[in-house]
């Protein structure tokens, strides 16, 4: 358990890095975007924020920065937290007697799948130039469930 441990954190540490190259790689041409909130940050959200966060606060420089930072998130900080959460989780599960650590380290699973389904539509939104409301809707139930398990995990 301790190896899966120290393995985790090797993971997290090498998505840390990545994301950090990914981002540095962009920071010219966006040196000036700052994004305030975004979605994924909120604990659910509405049509009407996301409309006028979308296409009146941001203009097309600031939705090109948080269609980057959706790359970020989709490319090394899910799977990074992914296999922290699992591996903390079945480190926990293991010292417990009577607990299957196999299965609890699935918990740290939940909170990817609802992330993946928000990030990908709101990255689409931004990129898109509309966002329709239904489709807000659902991302944000996906952003709902994504904290209450990954608190639920914790």
């Amino acid at each position: 358990p301790f190896l899966r441990l120290r393995y985790a954190i090797v993971t997290w540490t090498i998505g840390q890095v990545a994301m950090f190259a990914i981002s540095q790689g962009h920071t010219r041409q966006l040196r000036n975007v700052r994004l305030r909130i975004i979605p994924d940050a909120m604990f659910g959200f509405d049509n009407q924020e996301i409309q006028h966060l979308f296409f009146q606060e941001w203009g097309e420089s600031e939705r090109r920065a948080y269609v980057l930072n959706c790359w970020v998130d989709l490319v090394g900080y899910m799977e990074a937290y992914t296999v922290v959460l699992g591996s903390v989780l079945y480190y926990l599960a293991d010292r417990r007697e009577g607990w299957n650590a196999d299965h609890m380290c699935l918990f740290g699973v939940l909170p990817i799948l609802f992330d993946l389904v928000e990030t990908i539509l709101m990255q689409q939104g931004a990129r898109a130039g509309l966002i329709s409301p239904e489709v807000v809707q659902i991302a944000s139930i996906a952003n709902r469930l994504k904290w209450s398990s990954f608190l639920g995990a914790i």
